[in-house]
């Protein structure tokens, strides 16, 4: 019973805590709303309103003006009240801890206070339009009537370089008086905005106009003046080119200079139409392909003259590269007789050959186009120095091969070197074993010995074959290497360790009295070094004599 009474204790306590929380919370929705309201009836709108007065309130800005006082009328007396009593209703529905029915109460209040708040936002922007517009039309009327006059003035002394022109621009003028006239009317009956939209259309069509005025007599400057004395200019340079010699028919100028004297032609006309912009615009076309012309022009002397000089270089690169392949071939040809080349190379030394010839066909067939003069000097050009460019490749080519061909030859020196070397230092190992006075070989040795001699004898073979192939040769003298370096190795230690075993059978001979065993292991030690096993006779005697004295290796090898 307790523990039921503890319960409904805690429950009591939590569901007061809950309501006293979500009545804080409403609260404080409220009071946000309230202080909203109070903005929104503290903003000096009508203020804002009455500044209208200050223009002529007639026509569109006398209704706007008579909406926008209604609608903030209704906004004071209608739509702030509704949410006064809103507020109690949500205030004393949190009171009597109807939470959900004040959330939806105060919801509605939000979305009503958004609202009021579009509508005095379109208000004031449209506000704010009227009395701008107005204000504008008055800075921005006295700089048109200023660009007006200007304009009337300029047609008066600048009439007779308009020519064809002009009957259009009396048009937009004319046209521009019209709109001025548009213009007061709309803004004495207080429609600034349309005011104000003409106004800006008057200013664009004066601009225009003044820029018309500028560029009428340039352009008819250049229709009638410039662009034809260039094109004249142009056409005279190309004949002259022509009976110097210049072949010229890759750029087809007299179907060019056609087409530019038909659109000068063109643009006359249309300057009477008023096309100003579009003949601005090719005319700027026609002096850009005027200009690429006399490029191209410039290039064909530029080739001409460094043709002159470039031809007879490749020429001589080519009597060079020439001489280089032909002896290259002659020693190839004799190299091959002694010396087995790799495919590879060979086919690196056809393709040198083949190059050449093609490379020297297409100069005969260049220097014939350049003589015959059947094509431009500038291609021609571009072919020569392509070649220059293959012709410097070629002869490093077959510098490259030529020092491929020596290296054969380097390399069977370099193995014949190596042959007598690993020769002496077979010599050697006979030396050292004659030196040392051994009693005899084993047959291990022999055979490692005779496998040496074999293989070097293998290598001599090779190389006095012919032709040589360089690659088995090198294949042989690796093998021979090793074989002979092992037998040299095995030679040194068959010596050392006959020493120290002949030395260590001696030492041990004190012991042979004083142990069986060990007289009976040195006897093995004896029998191994009269089988020329050394090494066994050494680790034998060693063994043996280590259990007495474990250090005797150290005093063998003192009395060196």
């Amino acid at each position: 019973m307790f523990y039921i009474v503890l319960g409904i204790i805690i429950m009591l306590i939590l569901v007061a805590g809950y309501g006293t929380w979500m009545r804080r919370k409403t609260y404080k929705q409220i009071d946000k709303y309230e202080s909203w309201k109070i903005d929104i009836m503290n903003r000096r709108i009508t203020e804002e309103i009455s500044r209208v007065k200050d223009l002529n309130v007639i026509g569109e800005t006398e209704k706007k003006f008579e909406r926008w006082r209604k609608n903030w009328d209704d906004i004071v007396t209608n739509e702030i009240p509704e949410i006064e009593e809103m507020l109690f209703s949500a205030e004393e529905a949190a009171d009597k801890y109807r939470f959900g029915r004040a959330e939806q109460i105060l919801k509605n209040i939000h979305e009503k206070l958004d609202q009021i708040e579009s509508r005095i936002a379109l208000m004031l922007k449209e506000l704010h339009e009227v009395v701008d517009s107005e204000q504008k039309n008055r800075e921005d009327i006295v700089k048109v009537n200023e660009a007006y006059h200007q304009v009337k003035k300029e047609m008066i002394t600048k009439r007779s370089q308009l020519r064809d022109a002009a009957p259009y621009l009396d048009s937009a003028v004319k046209e521009i008086s019209q709109d001025l006239k548009s213009y007061h009317e709309e803004n004495e009956n207080g429609n600034y905005i349309k005011a104000r939209e003409i106004l800006v259309q008057i200013k664009n069509q004066l601009d225009a106009i003044l820029r018309y005025i500028a560029e009428i007599p340039i352009l008819y400057k250049e229709i009638q003046i410039n662009l034809p004395q260039q094109i004249k200019e142009l056409y005279e340079g190309y004949h002259e080119m022509i009976e110097q010699g210049y072949v010229l028919r890759h750029l087809d100028i007299e179907n060019l200079v056609k087409e530019m004297e038909e659109k000068l032609k063109e643009f006359e006309k249309g300057m009477k139409r008023a096309e100003f912009n579009e003949i601005s615009e090719g005319v700027k076309t026609i002096q850009d392909q005027l200009e690429w012309l006399y490029q191209q022009l410039e290039r064909e002397v530029f080739s001409r003259k460094h043709l002159q000089e470039a031809a007879p270089t490749l020429e001589r690169d080519l009597v060079v590269v020439r001489n280089k392949i032909s002896e290259l071939d002659k020693e190839t040809e004799a190299v091959q007789k002694s010396y087995q080349i790799d495919i590879d190379d060979l086919k690196v030394h056809h393709d040198i050959d083949h190059a050449y010839a093609k490379l020297e066909e297409e100069f005969k067939e260049v220097d014939e186009v350049l003589k015959e003069k059947k094509e431009a000097f500038s291609i021609i050009l571009e072919k020569v120095e392509a070649m220059q460019e293959q012709a410097s490749a070629l002869r490093d080519s077959a510098d490259d091969f030529k020092e491929k061909i020596k290296a054969l030859r380097k390399d069977e020196l370099v193995a014949k070197e190596s042959v007598q070397n690993l020769k002496q230092k077979l010599q050697d190992c006979r030396r050292i074993v004659r030196k040392s006075n051994l009693p005899g070989v084993p047959q291990a040795y022999v055979t490692v010995l005779e496998e040496a001699q074999e293989v070097l004898a293998e290598v001599n073979k090779k190389l006095d074959k012919k032709p040589l192939e360089m690659m088995a040769v090198h294949q042989v003298l690796d093998d021979a290497t090793d074989k002979v370096n092992d037998v040299y190795e095995k030679t040194n230690e068959m010596v050392r360790a006959c020493q120290l075993a002949e030395r260590l059978i001696q030492y041990g001979n004190r012991y042979r009295i004083r142990d069986v065993r060990i007289r009976e292991e040195l006897m093995k030690a004896e029998e191994s070094f009269r089988d020329y096993n050394y090494q066994d006779a050494f680790e034998i005697a060693l063994s043996a004599i280590k259990s007495y004295e474990p250090d005797v290796m150290k005093k063998i090898e003192e009395q060196k």
